[in-house]
Parts: C-alpha cells; structure tokens; sequence
C-alpha cells in the first residue's frame, strides 16, 4: 500500500469554467482549464510518483495529457463530481493509506502549501475556499474514504464536517490563502491576474 494517492477530477475542456463565460470565449475557457490540469499534475508530480496521480475525466485531451505525466486515468461518468469520485472509489480499493482530492482550479497552490496541508493529521482534513463555503482540498485516511459521502457543491464545507462528525471521524479545517483561491467567478479570475502581476507571488501556472 502507498502512502498517498491524489485524485484529480477534470471536467471536459470546453464544458469547463462556464461561470467565466461573461469575460472568456468558449475556446479561451478551454484553454484555461487545460493550462491548470497541466498545472496540477507538474505540482503533484513534485510531491508523489506519477502513477498515483489519478485523473478522473472523459476529455480525451485531458487524458491524453494525463497519460503523457505519467498519471492514471479513469473515466469519468459525467454525473458531476460527487459520483465521479464516488464511483472511482470502487476503481482504488485500498491502495493508499490517505487519498488527497484535488480539483484543477488551485493556481495559487503550490507544492509547499500542499506539504503544508498534508501534514496535518486527521481523519478528514479539509481546506475551504475563501468564503469558508465550498471544499477545495479534501484529504482523508483510506478507512475514512472507502465509506465518507461526497457532497461538493454550495455549502460543501459544513455539510463535509457534519458528514465526518456523524461518522466519528477527527477532521482538521486548514486555512491558507493559497489554497484558499479557486477560480469560479469573474472576480476570482481578476483577482487571480492581478497577483500575477506580483513577481513574489507568481502563480505556479
């Protein structure tokens, strides 16, 4: 059994960072999603061996991305994400002692805010997004992933925490700022742009 496995879900490139769609075209979208798989991978490829990266998506350029680092792939059923993770579940019995779910829109988080959040041990370790609502990393011993229910969404943060006290589990909340800054709206995007033009908080994309 390995140490860690990361599961990466990836939405199909075009279908992808809809709510950007005021300030991207279709095809800008796409591009974006694809820099940040890419992304992703670079950075966990620092911190674990490429085959224990699973990637979780029916984009056949995501996969073949995926493929190219080294990752595992498997489809995704297009449900949305709580069954996508849900049903790979069934695909990794038992292979690691903890699994980190990491969603591609991160571009602040680099490889040290990762360690960071890995260090903490829990049952269930959660860092939020900045409105202290949604989930963005999720990782959780395998006792806690072979039965924890996913329920990403609005008001995922609270409902994870209720989900994990029910079941008995320890969970830890990691607040940081660059794991803190997902990419949804517009105004994230600009915020985004503007540290960018912050030479000391350069983006890892």
């Amino acid at each position: 059994m390995v140490d860690l496995v990361a599961i990466v879900p990836c939405k199909a490139f075009a279908l992808g960072k809809s709510r950007l769609a005021p300030v991207l075209s279709t095809g800008e979208r796409a591009e974006l999603c694809e820099d940040f798989l890419i992304s992703t991978l670079c950075r966990l490829n620092a911190l674990l061996p490429a085959p224990e990266i699973v990637v979780l998506t029916t984009d056949p350029r995501a996969a073949e991305i995926a493929r190219s680092a080294g990752a595992t792939t498997i489809g995704d059923p297009d449900l949305g994400l709580n069954p996508a993770i849900s049903q790979a579940r069934a695909s990794l019995p038992g292979i690691a002692k903890r699994v980190l779910i990491m969603p591609t829109d991160l571009p602040l988080a680099d490889t040290e805010a990762i360690t960071r959040f890995l260090s903490h041990a829990a049952d269930v370790t959660i860092a939020p997004d900045r409105a202290d609502d949604g989930t963005n990393l999720l990782a959780m011993t395998n006792a806690a992933f072979r039965h924890f229910p996913f329920l990403y969404g609005a008001g995922s943060l609270d409902r994870h925490l209720a989900a994990a006290a029910e079941a008995g589990l320890c969970t830890r909340i990691v607040r940081e700022p660059t794991l803190a800054h997902d990419i949804d709206e517009p105004r994230d995007l600009e915020i985004w742009r503007r540290i960018l033009q912050q030479p000391e908080m350069a983006s890892p994309v």
